[in-house]
């Protein structure tokens, strides 16, 4: 299943995923990005709303692509590369989430949507531009000072 197929935008701003009764929603704010998973009818954290959680914290910026990506870049997309940077420990590299898998693939599947779907990579003469997606996990934000 394809990530367009999966992810779904809600009317209420949240992502769903497939029919697996998990949502995402994406919050921005001045120092970087939450994302927040909810299940509708599970408890799925220990926190004083039990069915949602931080799943990750990131930011998003920009940066010109390379020669070898240019080459896949098509001419109707942005000549730049969406960078999502995700606060990760490698000791989560196995952490699963229920009816969602890996919580890396998960997160890199997400970001891929987001930006094919939800995103815009750049405006190019004023016409928005889709882009390369970039996740990098780690403790280095792009673009953020701390």
């Amino acid at each position: 299943m394809s990530a367009e197929t999966f992810f779904r935008a809600s009317p209420n701003g949240e992502t769903a995923c497939g029919d697996t009764g998990y949502f995402l929603r994406l919050s921005t704010g001045r120092d970087g990005d939450t994302l927040y998973l909810r299940h509708a009818t599970q408890d799925i954290s220990r926190n004083a709303d039990r069915k949602s959680l931080i799943l990750c914290s990131c930011s998003r910026t920009t940066r010109p692509a390379t020669e070898e990506e240019s080459e896949r870049i098509a001419p109707d997309q942005c000549p730049n590369v969406v960078l999502w940077a995700v606060i990760w420990s490698d000791a989560w590299d196995s952490n699963e989430i229920e009816g969602l898998g890996n919580t890396r693939a998960f997160l890199t599947r997400f970001f891929e949507y987001y930006q094919l779907v939800m995103g815009i990579g750049c405006y190019v003469d004023g016409e928005a531009r889709n882009a390369l997606v970039e996740v990098a996990f780690g403790t280095a934000w792009y673009g953020i000072n701390h």
